[in-house]
């Protein structure tokens, strides 16, 4: 093949078992062609491929360097490697992904995407570079005739051919560079132009060039000779301006030719600028630092920082300030300012006393409008900075629950000024469910009270439905709505009212399906859409719908499977993962298949067990290692070994235990000790133990009884109290009035519980409680 000439020429050629077709792609060292499986006319792929006779020795090697390292990145948002070789002419080449799409800038430009379209896309980039960098390959070409976005918006990260490999520490193993370095001067770095040690920085100062450029449509360098002593001039020297103000300022004659980028929605002047000012500009600034130790030290941070920024959170590129903080949670907008300017406009027309008295009303509009943004601030600034802060850590219950009850005094008094304002709604919506949770979501730390909490869900829940019904929902309102909607089921499942636990987890998963497919490839939104069908499968299981259960988890694994190779060593996909185990391992114990159960549930705990090792003070990872060996112990007994079972519902006592020790006033703890007792003293009946069982069914009664008391409403745990009451009975001598006592009180608090305690375990309780009760009714008749 080396005697072929470009182009169309090589129509028809083979290339091992793929056949080229044209050819899309020439550099200084060969071509990319377009190509397809000769025995597969349906697959088309990639081919890159030198030319021996005309690449020097440094190309040559750049390319099976390319070759090599590509191989080693599987990524959804790398173009992959799909095979290698050499003609038998010599040539090396090798086949990638063909890509369908069109570059980065191209893309937005054509569908005039969005500030937070673009802002999404270039997340998925900075997944696939920190995905990179992991595997301690640092690129060296970012720019965004790299980056394809395909038509459902999906972007692929290509041509690795400068990247290098890098050292245990993180730097380039090649090595100091040359005065003439291999780059593309627009996007090089200043120790890329000065031939300076490449590290991971390196990728992020690229990166944070290619942000700018989407965030203004034009570069923030501007190179007219290309001459080296320009571009160290320009690059190391020279401070961009910000992209607030680069926005602002007129195009210099010939720009427009070489920038093909166009601002966000095609915004131009003062309205782009103000979206810009601020957390945007800094972050751009911070990834472009001149010294790479001032940049952030990865691109994870980097994508971290515009995350934060999507969810109106702190930006580390700005941390200072508690004012800054603050108002983060505060709405960009005020509310009065259509009165401040009726008054503005009187101060225009009025005279004399009426001027005067226009002035007196502006001042106390004035102050009346810094009141509420204080009172705004503050409350946001507790109940989410503050509580985030605490709400993992050991002890917090009682000062989180005083910290939102406080909170949310002042927010109930800016509920009347809700509804012109869609901003403060979402955060009433979302204060409303963190009191909620602490109140009693049984899948946080809480204080048992069920009924306050479907009481708080429930008003978050009509804070959002009618923003999401109305034109113009946004974003951030459908996926808070989501989130009302799902943890509202998992309160409403422990309440006994499985199905309208199913009729919520479906509304909150519609929501983060069309949320995910209007953002593909974006992390948060897979991750929220895998948390929803394990909502679903979990409240489907508690309704009776196994099959259907099955089905939504199998869903939810599918897509933590990638994410987990996207983020390999995520905690935040690990415990999803472990989360999924643990329920799938609950369906098959209900199904029967108990030997699959119990291996599905030792993933589960030794998961949760890794994370609670790496992580010691989350009380999140001690209360999944707890549920896993419970559940295990449950499965156990069922596969007749009780000492096994014995030895696991200890474990998960101990979890408990140090859990309730760790946060008094949490109902998690003090329920999974009282749990772990009753499913001991069971175990220890099965093995003839008997004194021993009383010991442990005697433990696990007050624990029972003080969250019946403080949430009668708790009907999961009257449930068990009404078992536990049964199983003591059985202690008593039949027809004596201390047992029969306890099987009235059994009977009447299964009738309480209805449904919500139908189960085997506790059919058999109350059919054995209500016959010794009717001999308790025979002898105090005779």
């Amino acid at each position: 093949m080396s005697g072929n000439g470009p182009g169309s020429s090589m129509s028809g050629r083979r290339v091992g078992v793929y056949e080229i077709v044209s050819e899309i792609g020439r550099g200084g060292m060969g071509a990319v062609y377009l190509a397809r499986r000769h025995d597969d006319f349906e697959k088309r792929v990639a081919i890159k491929l030198v030319r021996t006779g005309l690449a020097d020795p440094e190309a040559l090697s750049r390319f099976l360097s390319e070759r090599r390292i590509a191989a080693r990145l599987e990524h959804p948002n790398i173009a992959r490697l799909l095979d290698g070789g050499a003609t038998p002419d010599g040539e090396p080449y090798f086949v990638m992904e063909y890509v369908e799409g069109e570059p980065l800038l191209d893309y937005c430009q054509r569908r005039a995407a969005t500030l937070d379209d673009r802002l999404s896309i270039f997340e998925q980039v900075c997944g696939a570079v920190a995905f990179a960098h992991r595997n301690l390959v640092v690129h060296r070409d970012i720019k965004p005739a790299n980056i394809l976005v395909t038509p459902e918006g999906c972007p692929k990260l290509l041509d690795f051919g400068i990247a290098r490999l890098l050292d245990a520490e993180g730097r380039s193993t090649g090595g100091t560079e040359t005065l003439h370095p291999v780059m593309t001067p627009d996007y090089a770095s200043p120790e890329q132009v000065r031939g300076a040690p490449i590290t991971t920085a390196t990728d992020v100062y690229s990166l944070g060039i290619v942000l700018y450029e989407l965030l203004t449509g034009r570069r923030p360098y501007r190179l007219v000779t290309g001459r080296t002593d320009e571009l160290i001039r320009v690059v190391c020297s020279t401070e961009p301006v910000r992209p607030s103000t680069a926005v602002r300022r007129e195009r210099a004659p010939g720009e427009d030719d070489d920038d093909a980028g166009s601002p966000p929605g095609g915004e131009t002047g003062e309205s782009l600028a103000r979206k810009l000012r601020g957390d945007l500009d800094a972050i751009t600034g911070k990834a472009m630092r001149k010294e790479p130790e001032r940049r952030y030290a990865s691109v994870d941070q980097l994508a971290g920082d515009l995350d934060r920024y999507r969810r109106r959170q702190p930006v580390m590129a700005r941390r200072g300030t508690v004012g800054y903080r603050a108002g983060k949670f505060a709405r960009r907008h005020r509310i009065g300012l259509a009165a401040a300017a009726v008054v503005l406009l009187a101060l225009g027309v009025a005279a004399g006393a009426t001027l005067q008295e226009a002035r007196r009303a502006r001042i106390a509009e004035a102050r009346a409008r810094r009141r509420f943004d204080d009172v705004r601030r503050i409350a946001n600034s507790l109940l989410f900075e503050f509580d985030d802060a605490i709400r993992d850590l050991p002890g917090s219950t009682p000062a989180r629950g005083m910290l939102v009850d406080h909170a949310l005094r002042y927010l109930d008094g800016l509920s009347r000024e809700s509804s012109e304002d869609r901003g403060l709604r979402r955060e009433l919506a979302d204060a409303y469910q963190k009191v909620g949770d602490v109140q009693g979501n049984p899948f946080h730390a809480n204080l048992g009270d069920m009924k306050g909490a479907l009481a708080s869900y429930g008003k978050a829940i009509g804070l959002l439905e009618p923003a999401v019904a109305a034109a113009g929902a946004t974003a951030e309102d459908k996926a808070s709505l989501a989130t009302a909607y799902l943890g509202r089921g998992g309160i409403e499942v422990a309440t006994g009212a499985a199905p309208k636990a199913v009729a919520d987890s479906r509304k909150g998963l519609a929501l983060r399906q069309e949320l995910a497919l209007g953002a593909p490839g974006d992390a948060r939104r897979q991750m929220d859409l895998a948390q929803a069908w394990q909502f679903l499968a979990f409240h489907l299981q508690a309704a009776g719908s196994i099959a259907e259960a099955e089905r939504a988890l199998e869903r939810q694994s599918s897509i933590l499977v990638e994410r987990e190779k996207a983020e390999p060593g995520s905690p935040t996909v690990r415990r999803a993962i472990e989360q999924n185990r643990y329920v799938a391992g609950t369906l098959l114990e209900s199904l029967g298949r108990q030997e699959e159960a119990l291996a599905t549930l030792r993933q589960a705990a030794a998961l949760a067990e890794a994370l609670h090792r790496e992580d010691p003070a989350s009380t999140v990872y001690l209360r999944d290692v707890g549920y896993a060996y419970m559940e295990i112990g449950v499965v156990q007994t069922a596969l007749g070994d009780p000492g096994s079972a014995l030895a696991a519902h200890r474990q998960s006592g101990d979890a408990f235990g140090e859990l309730a020790a760790a946060d008094r006033r949490s109902v998690d703890g003090r329920l999974g000790v009282a749990i772990s007792h009753h499913n001991v003293a069971e175990t220890l009946f099965n093995l003839g133990r008997r004194s021993d069982s009383l010991a442990e069914y005697r433990l696990a009664r007050p624990g029972y009884e003080s969250i019946v008391a403080a949430a009668p409403d708790n009907l999961w745990v009257t449930s068990m109290l009404a078992k536990l009451y049964s199983d003591l009975a059985s202690f008593e001598p039949e027809g004596s009035p201390s047992g029969c006592s306890l099987d009235r009180r059994s009977i009447e608090l299964f009738g309480k519980v209805g449904g919500a305690g139908d189960s085997p375990q506790h059919r058999a309780a109350l059919e054995t409680s209500r016959r010794r009760f009717a001999a308790c009714a025979g002898a105090a008749r005779s």
